[in-house]
C-alpha cells in the first residue's frame, strides 16, 4: 500500500515538475513571412485573371483586324469595278447621243429647255450643300490623333500590367527563399543580406534593361499596333464613305451630262427653226 502511494506521489511530482518546464519555454511567434506570402499569392490570382481577359481582347482587336484587311482588298476591287463601269457609260452616253437629239418633238424644246436648266441648277446646288458639310482633312487628322494616343496609351497599360506580374513572381520566389534561410539562423544571417544585396542589384539591372527594351522594341511596335488597329481602320471607313459619294456623285453627273446634251440639242433646232422662219419672211 506505501508503495502504491509512493508511485503515485511521484507521478504528481513529474507532471507538475513537466507543466513548468512548459511554462518556462518560450512560445513561438508566428512567422511575419507567411501573412505576406499569403496576400501576395492572392494578388498574384487576380492579376493572372486579368492578364488572361486581355490577351483574350488582344487576339480579339487582330482578328479583327484581319477582317478589316480582307475588306480593305474587296473594297479597291469593287473601286476597279466602278471605274470601268463609268467608263462603260461614258462610252453608252456618247453613242446614243445622235438618237436623243433626233427623237425629240418641235413643240416641246422651249419647255424641256427651261426644266433642264432647273434640274441642273437643283443638282448642282444639292452637292454644294454637301460638300459644304463634309469634315475637313485637319479634322479627320485631328481624331486619328486622339484615338491613336488613347489606344498606345492602353497598351502601355498592359505592358505596365505584365511588368508588374513579373515582379510579384519574383518577391514571391525572394519570400520563400528568405523563409527556408530564417529556419537556419542566425548562421544563415549573412547569407540573408547577401541575398538582399544582388536582389537590390538584379533589380536596379532588370530595371535598366527594361527602359532599354520598351524605348527601342515595345514604343515602336505599339506605334505600328495603333496604326493598325485604329487608324487604318477609320481611313478605312471614310474611304467606304468617299466611295458612295462619289458613285452618287458619278450618277449626278452622268444625268447632268445626258441633260446637257439634249439642252444643246433643244437650243440648236430653235437656232435653225428661228434661221428657217426669217428665210421665209425675206
Amino acid at each position: 500500500m506505501d508503495l502504491l502511494l509512493k508511485r503515485k506521489f511521484d507521478q504528481v511530482e513529474d507532471e507538475d515538475e513537466w507543466e513548468r518546464e512548459v511554462e518556462r519555454f518560450p512560445k513561438r511567434r508566428r512567422n511575419p513571412y507567411a501573412t505576406q506570402i499569403n496576400i501576395l499569392d492572392k494578388q498574384y490570382t487576380d492579376l493572372t485573371e486579368i492578364y488572361n481577359d486581355l490577351q483574350k481582347q488582344l487576339h480579339g482587336l487582330e482578328n479583327e483586324l484581319a477582317e478589316l484587311q480582307q475588306e480593305e482588298e474587296t473594297t479597291d476591287e469593287n473601286i476597279d469595278k466602278l471605274k470601268q463601269q463609268h467608263d462603260d457609260i461614258l462610252n453608252t452616253i456618247m453613242k446614243s447621243i445622235d438618237e436623243e437629239i433626233d427623237s425629240q418633238e418641235e413643240e416641246d424644246y422651249f419647255e424641256n429647255d427651261e426644266e433642264l436648266s432647273l434640274t441642273i441648277n437643283h443638282v448642282l446646288k444639292g452637292w454644294q450643300t454637301v460638300l459644304e458639310k463634309e469634315a475637313t482633312i485637319d479634322d479627320i487628322d485631328l481624331e486619328l490623333d486622339n484615338l491613336g494616343h488613347s489606344f498606345q496609351a492602353n497598351e502601355f497599360d498592359i505592358i505596365d500590367l505584365n511588368a508588374q506580374i513579373e515582379g510579384y513572381k519574383s518577391r514571391i520566389q525572394c519570400l520563400y527563399d528568405d523563409r527556408e534561410i530564417m529556419t537556419g539562423l542566425p548562421q544563415g544571417l549573412s547569407m540573408l543580406e547577401s541575398d538582399i544585396k544582388e536582389y537590390q542589384d538584379e533589380i536596379d539591372s532588370a530595371n535598366k534593361m527594361l527602359e532599354k527594351f520598351e524605348k527601342d522594341t515595345i514604343r515602336p511596335c505599339l506605334i505600328r499596333l495603333n496604326e493598325l488597329n485604329i487608324n487604318i481602320p477609320l481611313e478605312q471607313l471614310q474611304q467606304r464613305k468617299d466611295i458612295a459619294t462619289m458613285k452618287d456623285l458619278l450618277h449626278d453627273l452622268d444625268m447632268i451630262y445626258s441633260l446637257s446634251l439634249k439642252q444643246r440639242a433643244y437650243q440648236q433646232l430653235t437656232s435653225y427653226l428661228y434661221d428657217d422662219e426669217s428665210e421665209d419672211d425675206a
